[in-house]
């Protein structure tokens, strides 16, 4: 048999069964309005400043070799592009 737990509201008093300070919820979760919280996400704007930029200037000769080396397609050419992004880039993740 599943027990039904039922939440009753503050009475404002602060000792009794209901004790506690009457407090009106927000609608809206204030956490989810921060700043910090979107912090991370890609913007309309800079998405599209980055790939206007990425357009014009193109790829460095590190990033067209590895493409190249990616596109042969086997798993050793695979393993030497990741081998050389890491010695680039120290990391390849």
């Amino acid at each position: 048999k599943l027990l039904k737990l039922k939440m009753y509201t503050k009475s404002g008093i602060f000792a009794g069964k209901h004790a506690g300070f009457k407090v009106e919820k927000p609608e809206v979760n204030p956490k989810t309005l921060k700043p910090s919280y979107r912090r991370g996400t890609l913007g309309k704007r800079v998405a599209l400043v980055r790939d206007v930029i990425r357009e014009i200037s193109g790829y460095a000769p590190y990033e067209r070799k590895i493409i190249k080396l990616l596109s042969i397609g086997d798993e050793s050419a695979e393993k030497r592009a990741l081998k050389f992004a890491k010695g680039r880039v120290a990391g390849h993740r």
